[in-house]
């Protein structure tokens, strides 16, 4: 006779058997498993079906059984992409019956994404021209009030209003919703925006934008009212048509100065402007990704031939790989990207004539410069060295909102830096145009809430010029 001991181990062996036995048998017969239940933890504001959709999982599903940890991963990093958590974990339990069910747990930490605030913001294209050429001058600071709202109602709907007065006068106003379809794969975004300025950059010499300005009246106006519609057929896939109507309207001071502002001594502008968006993308994180790519195609066309004078188109493209390198202790990335005009037979108005230097399209190293042009090319390979991480969580300010969270993630970066500008029509008294730009970067990276990334790095460019640059970009 055995004792209980004996017998409990016995029973314990036999119980193992029998599952090593279930499982074989099912990847023998390539079997699947049927998501039995979905359960959701930690959810705040987000709607449960939302994380579901962002999740592409629902009850009743089947998953391969040998594919189950990859599906996981692939659910995790949808997640954490949508910027709206700053903590996804998931597990699961198998439970091997006749039809072999799973039950899956998603336990999420939701992100802060409820920004009112009041807006002091430099006018300048970056921190470093509006410190050290314009002085840090505060009369170029815009003064108002803003709230953006990342997932409004729970289901990943952004708002943003902004009103500011100062440098420019602006009002502002979108909203997006991503799930108008019975399918949850189409979205709409609309908005309007006005503003006015005193100042406006009115020529572009040795590469520095020339200012003109009057205290006493606007010197530029615009109104634009936007449309637009995004398809997602899958998690890979995504596609855009946005539609913008543009009313831009000029002093004649500034036409004097350089007639081809609006193109023929115009003082007034309108164009409908289209632009499709194809883009592919695996990343697992948006601002700080540690594997995957991004592709984007961009056919930009600007008026409409027969019915409005301009008739424009440009094409985009780019490619960002990354990878982690020895034991995730490196990140390494390479971007590429490149911008085309089209029909190059007529000269571009200057206001919608960019290459480098605006936005965050830009060499490192050439903060200080703009570089116009029909066409460019830009390599930009980074290594970025994980050094440590801070995570807090606050108080919860409003009812229904999701606690104050902070993540933050520091970093050590080096990046070498490749472009070139083409410009046939406006290179005359800008040497950069047309020149092989290439330069070397290093300095610290802070990633906040997975969202917010700031670079504070030093850069020496082919001129030998270097200096400390400040950047900063948001995922929204």
């Amino acid at each position: 006779m055995f004792d209980k001991t004996t017998k409990r181990y016995y029973l314990i062996l036999i119980l193992l058997s029998t599952c090593a036995t279930s499982i074989l048998i099912a990847q023998e017969n390539n079997s699947y498993v049927i998501i039995d239940s979905i359960i959701i933890k930690g959810v705040e504001r987000t709607k449960p079906w939302v994380i579901e959709q962002e999740a592409r999982i629902h009850k009743g599903d089947t998953i391969a059984l040998q594919k189950i940890n990859e599906k996981i991963e692939e659910i995790t990093i949808d997640l954490n992409r949508t910027n709206l958590f700053s903590k996804v974990d998931i597990t699961y339990q198998l439970e091997f019956t006749e039809h072999y069910l799973i039950v899956i747990e998603i336990k999420i930490e939701e992100n802060w994404v409820l920004f009112p605030s009041i807006i002091f913001e430099i006018a300048d294209r970056n921190f470093n021209v509006w410190w050290k050429e314009q002085n840090h001058s505060f009369s170029r600071i815009n003064l108002g009030a803003k709230l953006f709202h990342y997932n409004i109602t729970g289901r990943k709907d952004i708002l943003r209003l902004q009103m500011h007065t100062g440098y420019t006068n602006k009002l502002e106003a979108s909203y997006e919703y991503p799930y108008i379809s019975k399918r949850y794969n189409i979205g709409m975004r609309s908005g309007v925006l006005y503003t006015q300025n005193k100042e406006v950059v009115y020529k572009t010499e040795n590469n520095k934008s020339l200012f003109y300005k009057d205290d006493q009246k606007s010197l530029f106006s615009r109104r634009r009212f936007s449309l637009g519609f995004k398809y997602r057929p899958n998690r890979k896939w995504t596609h855009s048509l946005n539609t913008d109507y543009v009313y831009n309207k000029v002093s004649p001071a500034i036409t004097d100065l350089n007639p081809d502002y609006f193109l023929d001594g115009a003082t007034k502008q309108q164009f409908t402007a289209i632009v499709y968006n194809l883009e592919y993308y695996t990343k697992d994180f948006t601002s700080r990704p540690t594997k995957g790519i991004h592709l984007l195609f961009k056919v930009e066309k600007i008026g409409i031939p027969w019915i409005e004078k301009y008739n424009l188109i440009n094409t985009i493209q780019k490619m960002s790989w990354t990878q982690s390198l020895y034991k995730k202790k490196i990140v390494y990335n390479i971007l590429l990207q490149s911008k085309q005009g089209i029909l190059r037979d007529k000269k571009y108005p200057f206001n919608l004539y960019e290459g480098l230097g605006y936005n965050n399209d830009l060499v490192y190293g050439y903060e200080y410069y703009v570089i116009d042009g029909l066409d460019y090319f830009t390599v930009e390979n980074g290594l970025r060295i994980p050094l440590f991480n801070f995570n807090k969580s606050f108080i919860r300010v409003f009812k229904n909102e999701p606690k104050i969270k902070i993540k933050v993630n520091f970093d050590y970066l080096v990046n070498v830096n490749y472009g070139y500008v083409n410009d046939p029509f406006y290179k005359l008294n800008n040497e950069l145009s047309n020149t092989h730009l290439y330069s070397l970067s290093t300095g610290f990276g802070f990633v906040i809430n997975d969202a917010i990334s700031i670079r504070v790095q030093g850069s020496i460019n082919h001129k030998k010029e270097s200096g400390i640059f400040i950047h900063s970009k948001s995922s929204f």
